[in-house]
């Protein structure tokens, strides 16, 4: 809470009271396994196993500490009466329960084609295993002697007996983190509310690129905004060759080189891993080298290097690691938006994907 000359302002957040960690486990299994095979005249041999195994799902999330509203008050109220302006955050929620967050979306690629995705989710699976084995082994004699000195008659019988036990266990562990994705944001202010609600979101990056919300007049407004990294690859994610690792041989004395792989050596389609401003790091002789991919022929499958200095790479043959890609992260840039009383994806007054 802040108090200021404006009013009182009351700032609230969702704990992990609002979204608990979700927690579910499957039966537990018991497989028993029990055998005595007895020894004729001898002993017996037992084998007694034993194996459990049961699963767990745990499922978090990031709400803790998340926005929920903010709300301005009077100086001189009591907070009985309604505030002066209040902004409220809205997530996506499951309709059967509130309390877990829902990931899945409408999502829009760069072709323009719109379905729905999981979003903002990660897995991760553990498996624990544990075994134990024990053998136990008791051998002996029974012996009998009857007579009287000096003659003694007597006999004896062995004695065997085994335990094999072996007891195993396995357990699975299955970690859901969940990120809430905000589906709508509702402002009070002046005896009036408007709401901005995310319809659809970039299916490579969870941005939303689509909105909605409502004017003085109670009309629906729509905001589109244009992924730039759809139009320009250079704005695309690293992931798609960061730290890859490339064998490339020069051409012929020029300063072109040609992706191999393999083994034997045989090529490969160069612009799958290779972009123009890639930086690519080797070792020759034991000195490490920089060098930068200036230009990338997808007809020839070959590429352009050179040096800091402009200079061409004196080596022929490099076995080189790509440390910066070309593609230079910049997935949340627009290079464009529409506002429009009209859904611009559902009514495509203006040819967004032409």
């Amino acid at each position: 809470m802040t108090v200021a000359s404006e009013g009182i302002t009351v700032q609230e957040f969702y704990t992990a009271k609002d979204f608990p960690v979700k927690v579910d486990k499957s039966d537990l299994k018991n497989t028993k396994f029990f055998a005595p095979v007895p020894l004729p005249f001898v002993g017996i041999q037992e084998f007694n196993h034993t194996g459990f195994s049961q699963g767990f799902t745990i499922q978090l999330n990031n709400m803790h500490g998340k926005p929920k509203s903010t709300a301005v008050y009077p100086g001189n109220t009591n907070f009985q009466g309604n505030p002066t302006s209040k902004t409220t955050y809205n997530y996506f929620t499951k309709s059967s329960d509130p309390t877990e967050l829902r990931n899945t979306v409408p999502v829009l690629d760069e072709h323009g084609v719109e379905s729905t995705a999981e979003v903002g989710v990660t897995h991760e699976f553990f498996i624990a295993e544990r075994e134990n084995r024990e053998f136990s082994l008791t051998a002996g004699a029974a012996i009998n002697v009857q007579g009287q000195a000096p003659v003694f008659v007597g006999n004896g019988f062995p004695t065997l007996e085994t335990s094999h036990d072996l007891f195993r266990e396995i357990n699975t562990t299955k970690v859901i983190y969940k990120t809430g994705i905000v589906k709508s944001v509702s402002t009070f202010a002046d005896g009036s509310t408007t709401t901005a609600e995310n319809l659809v979101f970039d299916a490579e990056t969870g941005q939303a690129l689509l909105t909605r919300s409502n004017n003085e007049w109670e009309e629906p407004v729509y905001s589109y905004s244009y992924a730039a990294h759809w139009a320009y690859e250079g704005m695309e994610g690293a992931y798609q060759n960061y730290r890859a690792k490339l064998h490339l041989e020069q051409l012929g004395g020029a300063a072109e080189y040609a992706l191999t792989f393999g083994h034997p050596l045989t090529p490969a389609n160069i612009e799958h891993y290779i972009y123009p401003g890639d930086e690519l790091v080797y070792t020759e002789n034991g000195v490490s080298k920089r060098v930068f991919v200036a230009s990338v022929d997808a007809v020839n499958d070959v590429c352009t290097l050179e040096q800091a200095d402009g200079s061409p790479v004196p080596e022929t043959e490099i076995n080189a690691i790509v440390m910066r890609s070309g593609h230079r992260n910049m997935q949340s840039v627009s290079n464009g938006s529409i506002v429009s009383l009209e859904n611009p994806l559902t009514n495509e007054y203006i040819p967004l994907f032409d």
